[in-house]
């Protein structure tokens, strides 16, 4: 590729992303994000940069298309634009904090759920080769080039049309998938989707806490559930999720707890006991290091954010 065309191609690219962005503004009219038709599929905005927020992704694709923030996954810090996507094959409990946003140029992203049975479809039907593997991380990023906007752009485009079209969503869905699984970044995110799946014996552990997480966790058992080696789990468990079986317990269970003190009346004892925490002592300690505030004054700054 000359130097003119490459520069042609990314003015192209940036020519797609203005235009999702003006659609998902304008489909917003004002809300900060909003569900659409399309199974799966949330269109947000933000008009001011917001502060380390607690979030649990799930199975999902996520695209920028306008600003840039950061995720932080267990200490490791990653800062994404519209340059790169963001994939996950497992419910992860993350922090979020958008860093550019305004007015004039909001934040603006694509959140979609991913169907995995959708996934393992697409990988048997274009032949990739199935196998589990036991190494590396549920996590990807990779290059947001022209094309994999315009698939997403043709997905947004059936979500804001007055009525919906599971036929062509799934086709827009499965376009998507199989660009993102031979695309650029093909090896990474095959190796990702397959990770995410049921023969993986690492991703049953993140499974079997996602359901249980206020339950006691004792490796061995949980090693012996996944038919794993205790040691084999710790670290195939922290790769797949950059946390420990017990870090990312904590994670879900302080997350959980914020999500219902934020919805629910119901006092910090409450909220502890609730997610799993025997001693509401511990419960505040761990609270303010993961959030920064104890959780009475956490909350009240969060919904007097929300109330500005």
């Amino acid at each position: 590729m000359t130097p003119h065309q490459a520069t042609h191609c990314q003015e192209d690219t940036s020519a797609v992303r203005s235009r999702i962005a003006a659609t998902i503004v304008s489909y917003l009219d004002g809300q900060q994000e909003r569900d659409t038709t399309v199974s799966g599929l949330t269109l947000i905005q933000r008009t001011a940069p917001v502060p380390v927020t607690s979030f649990v992704y799930e199975p999902s694709l996520a695209m920028i298309m306008q600003g840039r923030k950061h995720i932080f996954l267990g200490q490791t810090t990653h800062s994404y634009d519209e340059s790169l996507f963001f994939l996950t094959s497992v419910g992860l409990p993350t922090m979020t904090e958008v860093v550019e946003a305004s007015e004039e140029r909001p934040y603006v992203s694509v959140l979609l759920n991913l169907n995995m049975a959708m996934i393992r479809s697409v990988i048997a039907e274009i032949a990739i080769h199935d196998h589990y593997p036991q190494g590396g991380t549920a996590q990807a990023f990779g290059p947001a080039d022209r094309r994999l906007f315009e698939v997403m752009e043709r997905l947004i485009n059936i979500a804001v049309a007055p009525s919906a079209n599971v036929f062509l969503e799934n086709l827009a869905k499965r376009e998507l998938l199989y660009y993102l699984l031979t695309g650029p970044a093909s090896q990474r995110v095959q190796q990702t989707a397959l990770l995410g799946t049921q023969g993986n014996k690492a991703s049953k552990a993140v499974e079997w806490l996602h359901r249980h997480y206020a339950a006691p966790l004792r490796i061995a058992e949980l090693a012996e559930l996944c038919s794993m080696a205790e040691s084999s789990l710790h670290h195939r468990f922290r790769a797949l999720t950059s946390m420990s079986p017990l870090q990312f317990q904590k994670n879900l269970r302080l997350h959980e707890a914020r999500r219902l003190l934020l919805s629910q009346d119901i006092d910090t004892a409450t909220a502890a006991y609730h997610v799993g925490y025997e001693s509401v002592h511990q419960f505040n300690r761990e609270y303010k290091r993961a959030f920064g505030a104890p959780p009475r004054a956490d909350i009240q700054s969060v919904k007097r954010l929300g109330a500005s």
